[in-house]
């Protein structure tokens, strides 16, 4: 899969979850461009949903920033700001100061 392929799939993930086509883009190409200006080296550089999202308010007050940093989700108890699948931190510029546990 070529990343205009992985690209397109994003945006449609996205479009799918509210975003318009347009601020899907535009988030894919910030998220781009930061991994270029940390030096990206090709290993998992993860981006919570709501992250991406970003100050989008979601249906239970927070915003995206706030739902990624939470200890709570939509299904219950998660670990703040990091993949649920291997525990990879968030690279979003809204809490790479702060500690993953």
């Amino acid at each position: 899969m070529t990343i205009d392929d992985q690209r397109a799939r994003l945006v449609a993930y996205l479009t799918q979850a509210g975003l318009s086509t347009r601020r899907a883009q535009a988030n894919i190409e910030t998220l781009l461009a930061t991994a270029a200006a940390t030096g990206h080296d090709g290993q998992h550089q993860y981006l919570s949903t709501g992250c991406l999202h970003g100050d989008m308010r979601l249906p239970d007050g927070r915003t995206g920033h706030q739902y990624c940093q939470g200890e709570t989700g939509v299904c219950g108890a998660k670990t703040p700001a990091s993949c649920k699948f291997c525990r990879t931190p968030c690279q979003c510029p809204c809490h790479l100061d702060k500690e993953t546990p």
